[in-house]
């Protein structure tokens, strides 16, 4: 039996025609985000600050705030668009880390640290996704090393707990020139027609025990501001390489910019997901 779940594209309203790749703008002040003083713009700065929206949180995870030396500053932002809010976020990172400061996000489904899901299809046995499309669509005026890259969380078991992290899975879509993943280059690879180069670190981070997980990058080889992105592709590939087990669990998607340095603004104009699974919808 199939479920099925779109985001409203409505939810994001396109707001500027069609998105477009990086560019600059000069430095705002240290530690202040450039969207915060900007008219007619809602800004939500203190870090972990959750808004509920339908099927999924936004949420300004900075997670290596603790790493800055210098004022700064990440807020998830809101503006009305046409009678419709529009959402993004803005930041101002001196400095510089290669893995990033913060990383705001959509969150669909549930992070592993979560107590609850977004919503009900997910957790969901990787095996049992027939259909997971990403569309999207975002404009970034910034400086400094950043990159747009949606991600998935894999685990062992349904229950979402660090300690059963296997894998994450992060794509770049968008990026700053010269900026790079963390980890070793392991070669390119074809999905859906896309050409990544291929990135890994294993043993990455701390599940709680000491332990890491495996954290894998595919980096395209052209920025897209803008377009679809085929979930389901890439986790068939990675199920033939060994790399992901048929019988793991997929308990989110996120979509988020990863913030090593500088300052800048993303606005969301268009943001969907269609799910299609094997698994029977709930009653």
């Amino acid at each position: 039996m199939n479920a099925r779940l779109i985001f409203p594209a409505t939810v994001l309203v396109l707001a500027f025609g069609c998105g477009s790749a990086s560019h600059r703008e000069p430095a705002p002040t240290p530690g202040a985000p450039p969207a915060k003083t900007q008219a007619g713009v809602t800004s939500y700065c203190d870090y972990d600050k959750r808004i509920p929206l339908d099927s999924y949180d936004l949420l300004n995870n900075a997670f290596a705030e603790d790493k800055a030396t210098e004022p700064h500053g990440q807020c998830l932002i809101e503006r009305q668009v046409g009678g419709n809010a529009q959402y993004g976020w803005s930041w101002a990172w001196p400095g510089f880390d290669p893995l990033g400061f913060g990383y705001p996000e959509i969150v669909f489904g549930q992070k592993p640290w979560d107590a609850s899901s977004t919503d009900p299809r997910l957790p969901v046995r990787v095996s049992d996704v027939t259909a997971m499309t990403l569309r999207y669509q975002t404009e970034t005026t910034a400086t400094g090393k950043h990159n747009l890259s949606p991600a998935l969380w894999i685990t062992s078991a349904a229950d979402a707990d660090p300690l059963t992290i296997v894998a994450e899975v992060a794509v770049w879509l968008d990026w700053a020139e010269g900026t790079e993943p963390i980890g070793t280059p392991a070669g390119k690879v074809t999905i859906d027609g896309v050409e990544y180069d291929f990135w890994q670190e294993l043993n990455h981070g701390d599940r709680g025990d000491g332990t890491g997980w495996n954290l894998y990058y595919f980096k395209g080889g052209t920025p897209r501001a803008e377009g679809t992105l085929d979930f389901q592709a890439l986790l068939a590939h990675m199920q033939s390489t060994g790399e992901v087990q048929p019988s793991d669990y997929l308990i989110s998607l996120e979509f988020g910019a990863e913030l090593k340095s500088g300052s800048g603004t993303t606005w969301i104009s268009d943001f969907s997901v269609e799910l299609t699974t094997n698994t029977p919808s709930p009653p």
